[in-house]
């Protein structure tokens, strides 16, 4: 049985980045059943070749608005993509998201687009090539990208804003207990992977293609990198207990990312928010 694409994206605000990604939609050679945009601020498009609708979210953040767009599904039981703004999709990533679900005979939990973002990782990719560290989980409290496959692979987790998942009790109770404080719910993603039900797979399907657009300078100054990094820190200290982490191990491991974090916000400080 071939199963229909339902797609929510979040966004705050109408952007160049949204614009690039409903034209990519638009240009597949299989066109999903239904769209969704949760948003902060109301706005207007014009007519796709798609069905297309718009929803206002009274809270800015990315778990609370994709739920609020699930509820405003026409077709709840379809396979739900969730696709940051600034995802643009190859012409067949649709249709062969859509293929790899019918052939799953219910044992995927969620399946996860080839998505890039053109940067070339050299001596990285080859060192998690070979020790088969693409899209883990550590106990430390780190997670690995899987960036530059080159066939479909098997992952403990994948990214929020390019992934898929069949919608039922074990994706929606995973929902349940996430941060929404802040406007970004971070590990969310991490908290979804792994409530994965036993026997079940999370996979990566090489042929779903996908590119990520780069922020601009003006986007990056939108961002509190101290609240999300402060954010970060918590929630891998969380999930090396969830892992059953050592704590001395943990800050070793991590001590150096949240050095690099805090050098970052520095970078890209911007003292304008303080006003």
């Amino acid at each position: 049985m071939i199963k229909k694409i339902n797609i929510v994206i979040t966004v705050k605000k109408k952007t160049n980045n949204l614009k690039n990604l409903l034209i990519s939609i638009s240009n597949q050679t299989v066109l999903p059943f239904e769209v969704i945009i949760s948003t902060c601020e109301k706005f207007s498009l014009k007519k796709m070749n798609f069905d297309l609708k718009i929803i206002k979210s009274p809270i800015q953040n990315q778990v609370y608005q994709r739920q609020l767009a699930i509820k405003n599904f026409k077709k709840k039981n379809n396979i739900l993509l969730q696709l940051d703004e600034r995802c643009v999709l190859d012409k067949n990533a649709i249709k062969y998201l859509q293929i790899k679900w019918s052939e799953s005979k219910n044992t995927y939990y969620g399946i996860g687009l080839n998505a890039h973002n053109n940067l070339d990782r050299g001596v990285l990719d080859k060192i998690t090539n070979f020790l088969n560290l693409k899209g883990k989980i550590l106990k430390v409290g780190i997670n690995t990208g899987y960036q530059n496959i080159q066939k479909d692979i098997e992952v403990d987790w994948l990214s929020g804003g390019s992934s898929s998942w069949k919608i039922d009790k074990n994706f929606l109770n995973s929902k349940k207990n996430l941060f929404l404080k802040n406007d970004w719910s971070v590990g969310e993603d991490i908290i979804q992977s792994l409530n994965k039900p036993k026997g079940k797979k999370i996979i990566v399907c090489y042929k779903a293609k996908a590119t990520f657009t780069e922020r601009s300078t003006k986007q990056l100054n939108q961002i509190n990198f101290f609240e999300r990094g402060k954010s970060s820190i918590i929630f891998r200290k969380e999930l090396s207990k969830l892992q059953n982490c050592n704590f001395f191990i943990f800050y070793l491991f991590n001590l150096p990312l949240i050095l690099t974090s805090l050098l970052y916000n520095l970078i890209f400080f911007n003292s304008k928010k303080l006003k």
